[in-house]
């Protein structure tokens, strides 16, 4: 499968999620300032202690990024909805209704994220 460019509205929402990691305490390791380094060795394989703690980082980043994209206008929203109707999920729409849930969206931006 060929690599899809991150969109403007992706990044945007990658880099308040940053934000949020940066102002954290580390959980995984002392050796590192801020929650975004544990998060950064949690996804990049960065011991066993980071595995214990990858299914709180998993549900909170989901959490936060379905937070982001509410945050969002009307219009980016359907932008970004429509990014990924397009390039990552089924095409779930009616009419001019997107049929799948905040979550499911969540879940692959999430995917994304991890990339």
């Amino acid at each position: 499968m060929m690599f899809i460019e991150y969109s403007t509205l992706e990044r945007k929402v990658f880099i308040k999620i940053r934000v949020h990691f940066e102002k954290q305490e580390p959980l995984g390791s002392q050796d590192y300032k801020n929650g975004f380094s544990d998060l950064i060795a949690q996804y990049s394989g960065g011991g066993e202690s980071y595995m214990m703690i990858g299914n709180y980082y998993d549900k909170l980043v989901e959490g936060l990024i379905a937070d982001e994209i509410e945050k969002l206008s009307e219009d980016e929203k359907k932008d970004f909805k429509l990014f990924y109707e397009n390039h990552f999920m089924m095409n779930y729409i009616e009419g001019d209704e997107y049929i799948y849930i905040n979550e499911e969206l969540a879940g692959e931006v999430f995917g994304r994220f991890k990339c």
